[in-house]
């Protein structure tokens, strides 16, 4: 089976995971999973069992998430200037809040035309990437109602169809990075934003 979700140890979500029967031993979390033409599909990474044994359930990261994730890590070499007191890189953040997908669609269901597909900006916040490229979020002003935001329809390449299609591409993106923004404005005309991505911690001092 796809696209599972499991629970880490610090109960993180794992999500899109390949469910599989076969028995995981102990050790084998961090070793590849195989299928029957021998080429490798994931990477084995936590098992649910009943009995406490090997028999279980077992799940697996993708592989292509996987090597997206290691060729970001061997990308930035561990030598970034924003990196932690351990060396590790942080993690980018653009500074904006998106809505959840029913929210952008109570708001567009009166709209004429084709449905809106993407994510919509709920907010930007004060001196963030996001308002430096001028990312205009939703809008609620009393007595006038809600005013739309830009909606993400592109990150790069990569169509955005909803909210989890945004948190979906940032985790593993690093501060430094570059991040191309196709954006639908209000007024239905589509324009690209590039902004670089900073650490929370660094843009609030």
């Amino acid at each position: 089976a796809l696209d599972r979700e499991v629970r880490g140890v610090a109960g993180n979500a794992i999500r899109g995971c390949i469910q599989t029967d076969a028995a995981i031993n102990p050790g084998n979390s961090g070793g590849p999973m195989f299928d029957s033409g021998g080429r490798v599909v994931g990477i084995n990474t936590a098992i649910i069992s009943t009995s406490g044994s090997n028999a279980g359930i077992g799940f697996a990261v993708p592989i292509d998430a996987a090597r997206r994730v290691a060729d970001k890590i061997i990308r930035r070499d561990m030598a970034m200037a924003d990196d932690d007191a351990n060396g590790r890189p942080v993690e980018g953040w653009m500074g904006v809040d998106v809505a959840a997908d029913s929210l952008r669609d109570a708001l567009t269901a009166s709209r004429e035309g084709e449905e809106v597909s993407g994510a919509l900006i709920l907010g930007v916040a004060p001196g963030s990437p996001a308002e430096v490229a001028g990312v205009v979020p939703l809008k609620l002003e009393r007595g006038k109602g809600a005013t739309m935001g830009d909606v993400v329809v592109a990150i790069g390449n990569k169509t955005i169809k909803g909210a989890e299609d945004v948190m979906k591409d940032f985790r593993g993106r690093v501060t430094g990075e570059v991040v191309s923004l196709t954006l639908l404005s209000p007024d239905g005309k589509r324009r690209i934003v590039s902004l670089t991505l900073e650490s929370r911690s660094t843009a609030q001092e």
